[in-house]
């Protein structure tokens, strides 16, 4: 059904399902697991959760995965990466993953659900 109706329309009904808007950034981050780290960056994000892409395919993670998402904010103007605002770490688990590749590197996409809403504001990503 959703392949019938126009790209426009496609996309609102994927907003209605969502709490929070999501923010479209690419912001260097980690993904923490228990067996290990993964290092990516975040392509978006909200209050309640966050899509994270891996640089590599390896390894996957299950759903239901607990992680800890920890992004690096960007420098502000006037002050050097060494400076910039401390970082963000967000623990969750993991609700969906897609792979990717066909057009590009290999990489895994994991979305991650906040265990506690993200602090509030995200102007600093």
């Amino acid at each position: 059904m959703a392949d019938d109706m126009p790209p426009d329309a496609r996309q609102d009904a994927r907003d209605e399902r969502r709490a929070d808007r999501r923010r479209t950034i690419e912001v260097d981050a980690r993904l923490e697991h228990p067996d290990g780290l993964l290092d990516g960056f975040v392509v978006n994000i909200s209050f309640g959760g966050a899509k994270f892409v891996t640089r590599t395919v390896t390894p996957a993670l299950s759903i239901g995965t607990r992680v800890a998402l920890t992004v690096t904010p960007r420098a502000g103007a006037g002050e050097s990466e060494s400076e910039g605002a401390a970082e963000l770490t967000w623990r969750g688990a993991i609700v969906r993953s897609d792979h990717s590749g066909d057009d590009g590197p290999d990489r895994i996409a994991y979305a991650v659900a906040f265990d506690d809403s993200a602090p509030r504001p995200l102007e600093g990503l």
